[in-house]
């Protein structure tokens, strides 16, 4: 019995790994984000609001960095790119 709990344990634990590598890997692969704030490395702990207010803060980093290297800026969210946002963390959060 313990020992089954116990093999869970591990195997949720990892499918939380890699459902949130793969997430973490999407922001940063599409935002050229160097660094993930430890909140967007938690995302699955956050709520929607918090995790776009979060995003906004890192591009905003990013850009600064990529302005003083003369670098093409990402562009900041719209109400749209939200909305795809939304969708897409509700269902890894889920699957998190």
């Amino acid at each position: 019995m313990f020992e089954q709990k116990a093999e869970k344990i591990i195997a949720n634990t990892s499918d939380l790994q890699k459902v949130g590598s793969k997430f973490t890997n999407y922001l940063q692969s599409t935002y050229s984000i160097q660094k993930l704030t430890k909140k967007l490395q938690n995302w699955h702990e956050l709520n929607f609001s918090d995790f776009i207010k979060e995003l906004n803060k890192a591009i905003k980093t990013t850009n600064k960095e990529r302005s003083t290297n003369e670098l093409a800026l990402i562009p900041t969210l719209t109400k749209s790119d939200e909305i795809e946002w939304m969708v897409l963390f509700d269902t890894k959060k889920t699957e998190a």
